[in-house]
């Protein structure tokens, strides 16, 4: 699919719930395996994203929860997750890991969080992530409370600020 969420595209939902699902060789301009906007709760559990094309494998935009546990995501085109808050947002990312997430784009190799409310990360691994800007495994603006606690960052890169957070 070409164009917007190769995967899944989803517009105005209450609640999405995957659980082991696999999303293998995607491809799409925005949102190579998911593209999500306006989800009010979301929720990855034992999910796996791989060799997904183009662009970020998930972009969600406006949400109010989103939750990523017990996940595998390599994404080497674009990076791996990209989420927009618009100033609200809880997000939490517990015991994934995150590997050869590579943005060719500014910011984020496995991770680009935009105005959310917070973001809470823990017992996640990023190995081999790397962006062409800021934040080689993560890149987070405008959150006012994040906690990373308990991650492992092996190998992240980039150009210019942030190897593992910028």
């Amino acid at each position: 699919s070409i164009s917007t969420g190769g995967g899944i595209y989803s517009y105005q939902i209450r609640k999405l719930v995957l659980i082991r699902t696999i999303f293998k060789k995607q491809l799409s301009d925005q949102g190579s395996a998911l593209w999500l906007l306006n989800v009010r709760k979301f929720y990855l559990i034992f999910c796996k994203f791989e060799d997904n094309l183009k662009s970020m494998a998930i972009f969600i935009k406006n949400f109010d929860v989103t939750k990523i546990m017990h996940c595998f995501l390599s994404a080497e085109y674009n990076g791996g997750i990209e989420l927009e808050g618009l100033g609200r947002g809880i997000i939490v990312i517990n015991n994934s890991v995150f590997h050869k997430c590579i943005n060719s784009g500014p910011n984020g190799g496995a991770l680009f969080v935009i105005e959310a409310q917070r973001v809470m990360i823990a017992n996640s691994t990023f190995t081999k992530t790397g962006s062409s800007r800021f934040g080689g495994a993560m890149c987070i603006v405008s959150v006012p409370y994040v906690v990373v606690d308990g991650c492992r960052f092996i190998r992240s890169k980039t150009v210019y600020a942030g190897g593992g957070l910028y």
